[in-house]
C-alpha cells in the first residue's frame, strides 16, 4: 500500500503542473493584444527619470559621425593657407586668387570664404616679390617688403597662363603695434589671363607682349624713355619696366628706326614690320606696334624663340 500511495501522489504533483502551463498559455492566447507591434526594448537602453526607458542610445561608427571641427575647417572648396601667430595656428579658406595688373606691377589677392574678413595681397614685378600684407579689415596688420618677402615665391607662368605662389613659412612683421609676427604656409593659384588691367595705368603707353613659351605679358615702361647710348651713329631708347625687362628701339643718325629689341628677341631693319611713328598731339613721337615679330635666332639661323609687341610707347 505504501508504493502505491507514493505513486499516486507523484502523479498528482505532475497533474498540478499541466494545469499551471495550461493556464498560463490560455491566459497568453486570450488576453488584450493591443502591445503586439510595438518595438522591443533595446538592451543597451538605460531607464529615464521616473523609471521610463528614454530612446536607445546606439553607438554609430566613427566614419559616419560628422567631422570633427578642425578637420571640417581645412576642407576648402578652392584653395587655403595657414597662418600662425602666437604659436597658434589657422587655416583660412579662401576663394580664386583675382589678378589686378598695375603696369609692370602684378597684384594677386585672396579673400577669405565664410565666415571672417582675412585677405591677402601679394604685390610682385614678374617673379619679385615687391610687398605682402595680410588683414582682417581696410588696413594690414601684417606686411614684408622686398627681402623681407623673400620667401614668397612667384613661379612663372605655364602656357595656359596659370602661376603658382608658395608661402613657405614666410614671415610678415606685425605693422599694427607689439606683438608676434604672422608665419604663412601654403600655395596659391593664379591665372595670368584672369588679370584686370588698371585704367590709366601706364601713362598712355603700354605694349602686349604674347610670347612663344609663356603667358602674354603687358608691359609697362616704369619711368619713360632714356637715352640709352648713341655710338656706332645709332641712338638707343629704353623703356625699363618694373618686371627688370626692357624694350630697346634703335635709330640711325637720319631717325630711321634700325633694331627693336626684348631681351634676347629682336628684329633688324626691314624686320621689323607693323611699327609706325607719328608726332605725339602733347609733344615728341608715338610708336605704334601692330603685332611686330621679334625673335631669337641660333647661328644655323633656325628661329630659337620668339614674340610680338602690340601697343605705343612715347619717344622724345
Amino acid at each position: 500500500m505504501a508504493v502505491i500511495t507514493k505513486r499516486r501522489s507523484q502523479g498528482m504533483r505532475w497533474c498540478w503542473a499541466g494545469a499551471a502551463v495550461a493556464g498560463v498559455v490560455a491566459s497568453w492566447l486570450f488576453s488584450d493584444r493591443s502591445d503586439v507591434g510595438t518595438r522591443t526594448p533595446i538592451a543597451s537602453e538605460t531607464p529615464a527619470a521616473g523609471g521610463d526607458r528614454g530612446p536607445a542610445q546606439i553607438a554609430m561608427p566613427r566614419s559616419a559621425r560628422a567631422p570633427s571641427p578642425a578637420r571640417a575647417a581645412v576642407a576648402c572648396v578652392a584653395q587655403r593657407f595657414d597662418v600662425t601667430f602666437a604659436g597658434h595656428a589657422e587655416s583660412s579658406c579662401v576663394g580664386a586668387t583675382q589678378v589686378l595688373q598695375n603696369g609692370s606691377l602684378r597684384s594677386y589677392r585672396v579673400d577669405a570664404q565664410g565666415h571672417g574678413t582675412r585677405w591677402l595681397v601679394i604685390d610682385a614685378a614678374g617673379n619679385r616679390v615687391v610687398s605682402a600684407a595680410l588683414g582682417t579689415g581696410d588696413s594690414p596688420e601684417f606686411e614684408c617688403r622686398d627681402d623681407q618677402c623673400a620667401d614668397i615665391v612667384v613661379g612663372e607662368a605655364d602656357l595656359q597662363g596659370m602661376r603658382r605662389i608658395a608661402l613657405d613659412a614666410a614671415r610678415l612683421p606685425r605693422n599694427t603695434g607689439p606683438g608676434d609676427d604672422a608665419v604663412l604656409t601654403g600655395q596659391l593659384t593664379a591665372a595670368e589671363g584672369d588679370a584686370d588691367v588698371a585704367v590709366g595705368a601706364c601713362r598712355g603707353q603700354s605694349v602686349l607682349i604674347s610670347r612663344q613659351d609663356a603667358a602674354p605679358l603687358h608691359f609697362c615702361p616704369d619711368d619713360g624713355s632714356s637715352i640709352d647710348s648713341a655710338d656706332a651713329g645709332y641712338v638707343t631708347y629704353s623703356f625699363l619696366g618694373l618686371d627688370g625687362g626692357s624694350i630697346r628701339v634703335s635709330f640711325d643718325a637720319g631717325g630711321i628706326l634700325h633694331r627693336v629689341s626684348y631681351g634676347a628677341l629682336r628684329c633688324i631693319d626691314d624686320g621689323c614690320a607693323y611699327v609706325s611713328i607719328a608726332p605725339a598731339v602733347e609733344g615728341g613721337r608715338v610708336m605704334d606696334f601692330g603685332g611686330t615679330l621679334v625673335q631669337e635666332e641660333g647661328g644655323d639661323g633656325v628661329r630659337r624663340n620668339w614674340a610680338t609687341l602690340t601697343g605705343r610707347l612715347l619717344l622724345p
